[in-house]
């Protein structure tokens, strides 16, 4: 039809014709006579049925793949959620496990140590004025005592910080900062809004062990001479950074295969839906943040994935 109403307008048209099971692709073309009326026309037809069905078999070929690759992705993000709630689950596990052993040392072995402390101490007063081998011995063992009660504390505290648990996020970062100085020689300050900000254990534990990393950082590679920690809450997040003086994070440490340490503070913080910078120039240091929603401050890692 509007070929027809074409030819009869004196126009050219082309169209697709199907007919008896095949397709043409018809082109008419009208010829003026003389006078300027169309007095004969020209008309040609293609078989295109070949091409039409390649077409469709490609078009069917490509909402097939979409398909697929939909499914697929829905597929992979299902899955990439669910490793990032076992993440979050493991990380949850041995933060209670390290704590167990922690109290574990410290209750059990530090009373030990502390019951073979005053033994000795009484063995020494027993041998107070004794010239001999023996007595230089108890004195040497003493003091190898409380070299090990020392050891015990310190490993005890950096299994598990009670600190953490006792009092709180902010006095555990203080108390962290105070032991980093003291470690490393490197001037470490806290700064933190302290009644505004109460974090439950699983983020309090995921914040602290950031900061650690962060600070472990500083020392290995910075070569800085300050560090400083802050706390704060902005716009509806839980806001930690931490600065230093430094040399400037390398890039190499950013994305080599040795940073685990880099990749444990992202999956601490992707498991409460937060986010992670870290920036650093040559000369000017380097910032570690991280951004969590005000949402997960008394939640676990796995609610930030409901329904895994």
């Amino acid at each position: 039809e509007p070929l027809c109403r074409a030819a009869l307008d004196g126009r050219p048209a082309s169209a697709e014709v199907p007919t008896r099971g095949r397709i043409y692709f018809v082109h008419t073309l009208p010829i003026p006579g003389e006078n300027g009326v169309m007095s004969m026309g020209m008309l040609m037809a293609l078989d295109i049925t070949a091409r039409k069905r390649a077409e469709e078999e490609v078009q069917r070929m490509n909402e097939n793949l979409e398909r697929r690759v939909v499914e697929r992705t829905t597929q992979l993000e299902v899955a990439y959620r669910h490793l990032e709630a076992l993440s979050a689950h493991l990380q949850s596990v041995r933060e209670q496990e390290q704590a167990r052993v922690a109290r574990e040392i410290h209750d059990e072995l530090g009373q030990d140590l502390t019951g073979l402390k005053f033994e000795l101490s009484r063995l020494a007063q027993q041998l107070r004025g004794v010239p001999g081998e023996v007595s230089e011995k108890v004195t040497k063992l003493g003091g190898m005592v409380d070299e090990t009660i020392h050891n015990v504390r310190r490993i005890s505290s950096e299994l598990r910080p009670a600190i953490l648990d006792d009092l709180g996020l902010v006095d555990a970062l203080e108390w962290h900062a105070e032991e980093f100085e003291k470690r490393t020689g490197i001037k470490c300050t806290v700064k933190a809004a302290r009644r505004r900000i109460e974090a439950g254990p699983d983020l309090g534990i995921a914040l602290f062990r950031i900061c650690q990393e962060a600070l472990t950082n500083v020392a290995r590679h910075a070569r800085a001479t300050a560090a400083r920690i802050v706390l704060a809450r902005n716009r509806g997040h839980v806001v930690l950074e931490v600065h230093d003086n430094g040399a400037g994070i390398p890039p190499a440490v950013l994305t080599g295969a040795k940073s685990l340490g880099l990749l444990g503070m992202r999956e601490r913080t992707r498991a409460f839906d937060g986010e992670l910078v870290i920036r650093g120039a040559p000369g000017e240091g380097t910032v570690v943040r991280v951004k969590i929603p005000c949402r997960a401050l008394s939640g676990r890692p796995e609610d930030a994935h409901p329904g895994l």
